[in-house]
């Protein structure tokens, strides 16, 4: 049972998930098995996850992290650890976070889990991206030196990726378009929609943020016109669509996209006289009002469940 689970994440298929997580839970609990109730719970909490329901996700993943304590598992303590500092960081309880995520970083070192530490100091670069920048960059860029020396696409991808998003926050632009750039090269190495869709997103900031408008504009009908076809992309059996075009991932992508667009045609018609122009949250100028909020890029999946 627990062998679908992977299958049925990456597919997107969240009813399917909550059934079959709900009986796993049942057999793990009427045999007795510690174990497997600590990781039918954290399944769960995984599609709670997914689903957006951080604070139900939360709770059954505190109830598997004690479960993981008592068998004395320290990899699996370390990942509720690192689960619990993305979940908190969700429901805005940043210092909870924080230590959650240095318990984390702590246990994959004396695990020697080089790949768990490059995901843990993402997770923190993140959450540091709310009050410090150069903190974030800084955790981002020992991030990416793993994955360098791992030779992990994903990890690289993300970084360049997280790099990015932290230099349009300090107003660099030009510093975030390289890194955006960098990223979406890695991606000729693998696919992933959720990584590419976020990474031209941001070069779509950057541009603007050059004041390569035109440049930016066509970015953005390239952007919307893959976000178009993610969401029209068949899947295999009932059930949802595949996370790629799920709508955290292809609605609200769209929407941010066009609200991107319009912001870069309106700077395009009337330049940098052209409407009240504030910082928005992901650096540079924005034309009335703000650009929409990223999902974060986090390697290799945004919660672990094994």
């Amino acid at each position: 049972m627990r062998c679908l689970f992977p299958y049925l994440q990456r597919r997107g298929r969240l009813l399917e998930l909550a059934t079959l997580g709900a009986l796993a839970l049942d057999a793990a609990r009427r045999e007795g098995d510690s174990a497997a109730e600590a990781q039918a719970l954290t399944d769960l909490a995984g599609m709670h996850f997914m689903s957006g329901r951080n604070g139900e996700a939360l709770a059954l993943n505190d109830q598997a992290l004690a479960l993981w304590r008592v068998l004395g598992l320290v990899s699996c303590v370390r990942r509720g650890l690192n689960n619990r500092g993305l979940l908190l960081e969700g429901l805005g309880r940043h210092d909870e976070s924080a230590e959650s995520l240095r318990q984390s970083l702590a246990l994959a070192k004396e695990l020697a889990d080089p790949l768990s530490e490059a995901i843990t100091l993402s997770h923190l670069g993140n959450l540091y991206e709310h009050t410090d920048a150069r903190a974030a960059i800084d955790h981002h860029e020992r991030s990416l030196a793993i994955g360098e020396a791992l030779g992990h696409a994903v990890v690289r991808q993300s970084g360049h990726c997280n790099i990015g998003y932290a230099h349009l926050t300090l107003g660099e632009p030009a510093a975030a378009l390289t890194h955006f750039e960098e990223s979406l090269r890695i991606h000729g190495e693998y696919e992933d929609w959720h990584g590419e869709s976020q990474a031209r997103l941001g070069l779509v900031r950057a541009l603007r943020g050059l004041a390569r408008t035109g440049d930016a504009a066509r970015e953005c009908a390239a952007l919307l016109d893959r976000a178009e076809q993610q969401g029209r992309r068949p899947h295999d059996g009932p059930g949802p669509p595949p996370a790629r075009a799920a709508p955290a991932d292809g609605g609200a992508l769209r929407g941010g996209v066009r609200a991107v667009a319009v912001g870069a045609a309106g700077a395009g018609r009337h330049g940098q006289q052209g409407g009240r122009r504030t910082a928005g949250p992901a650096g540079g100028a924005v034309t009335r009002g703000r650009p929409p909020e990223r999902r974060r890029s986090h390697p290799p999946a945004h919660f672990a469940s094994a």
